[in-house]
């Protein structure tokens, strides 16, 4: 890179990231602009048609690339896994046509490559550059295991997936060693990758306006997300089976409302008459100023929950249980009520919905963290001082 041309970062997603719309899209968006701002992008990435590839201006980088999902990964004998050192999938995949659309798209050489997630790194494989960066803003050796501790799958799957837990265990150091840095999204992430090349970057929430002044006719109950991804799912039934019943035994009036895709979709002609679901929106504010509790019995899954910021970020008093709130600063007591399991989650949501300063109190001292530690502008300007820095070592 000379000293008056600006940095070429090529930035390798695992999801197109417009709309904006979950909590993978809205890192990638967020993390793809601030990058923007101090180098020239090239962006190539995975799409399918839950996110279809846009345009290069929707993004405001210099050029757009990508490959189809199931042009990428072509399917290769699933009797590979089990003399493989990789996990399920890769250990059946064939990558190598995605590695020659990436190919044909390259141009030059780049200072800067950027893999979102171990898969892109699996994917598109070791691109030359000067730098590498790798942002893992998910460890699936957490996702296996939560899932597992939750119960989820049959004796044989669970003995599938304690073996992918030590590939991918193995996998995503290796892979960290392979770059330059690695950016995580707390510190729990940070050391349990190690490393001196392991930098903290949170996930972040942007508010783009105030909630509208709603009175409810009901004490609401709330969660948010998307009803397509299994953890939320758990969750729904969580709240519908074992929450809600002994919350309404002490609050009779007290409703839920189920805000995300799919979400209407969910329990069918079984759905309580206190249940609203929504299914997609296009603005999820309108919603949030219905909820008077925000609750979430997320027990598996990995990453850090959008729906905890939104929480926090819009004085909704929250009740989660802790496995929710992990990435997030959130102490018990200080800015949420936090519990362990679905009995406790009930009395948490009862108390803050019967003690209605308690809740604001909690509900501040939330909003407090948000503007401390959780607003996308200022992890774009740290990401932007990081990119710039690693391009000029």
């Amino acid at each position: 890179m000379s000293s008056t041309s600006r940095p070429r970062v090529l930035f390798l997603g695992n999801v197109f990231p417009v709309p904006a719309d979950d909590g993978t899209k809205i890192r990638i968006r967020n993390l793809v602009e601030a990058v923007a701002t101090v180098a020239d992008v090239d962006v190539f990435t995975l799409y399918g048609p839950d996110d279809p590839l846009g345009t290069a201006a929707d993004l405001g980088v210099a050029r757009l690339g990508g490959v189809s999902r199931n042009r990428a990964w072509r399917p290769r004998s699933p009797l590979r896994w089990p003399v493989s050192p990789l996990p399920r999938p890769w250990a059946s995949r064939d990558v190598s046509a995605a590695r020659e659309a990436l190919s044909a798209f390259t141009r030059g050489s780049y200072d800067l490559v950027w893999y979102c997630r171990v898969e892109t790194f699996l994917t598109f494989g070791p691109v030359p550059a000067s730098r590498r960066l790798l942002d893992v803003d998910v460890l699936e050796e957490e996702r296996i295991a939560t899932s597992v501790e939750a119960g989820k799958g049959s004796p044989l799957r669970t003995f599938a997936a304690f073996v992918d837990r030590a590939r991918w265990r193995r996998l995503e150091r290796r892979v960290v060693d392979a770059v330059d840095v690695a950016f995580v999204c707390s510190d729990a992430d940070r050391r349990h990758l190690g490393g001196d090349g392991v930098v903290v970057v949170p996930n972040g929430y942007e508010e783009t306006r105030s909630l509208p002044a709603v009175t409810p006719e009901h004490p609401t109950v709330g969660f948010v997300g998307s009803f397509a991804y299994g953890p939320n799912v758990d969750a729904a039934r969580v709240l519908v089976e074992e929450v809600m019943p002994r919350v309404r035994a002490r609050v009779p009036q007290a409703r839920l409302l189920l805000v995300g895709k799919h979400g209407d979709e969910l329990f069918g002609v079984d759905r309580p008459d206190w249940v609203e679901a929504t299914g997609y929106v296009d603005e999820v504010e309108p919603w949030l100023a219905h909820i008077d509790v925000m609750a979430v019995p997320i027990r598996y899954g990995g990453g850090t929950r959008i729906k905890i910021l939104e929480a926090l970020c819009h004085r909704i008093p929250l009740a989660a249980y802790r496995y929710a709130v992990a990435g997030i600063d959130v102490a018990d007591g200080v800015h949420a009520r936090l519990v362990e399991d679905a009995e406790g989650l009930a009395a948490a949501v009862v108390a803050l919905l019967e003690d209605a300063d308690s809740a604001a109190r909690l509900a501040e001292a939330g909003r407090r963290l948000f503007e401390e530690r959780y607003r996308w502008a200022a992890i774009r300007t740290q990401v932007a001082g990081l990119v710039a820095d690693l391009v000029q070592r």
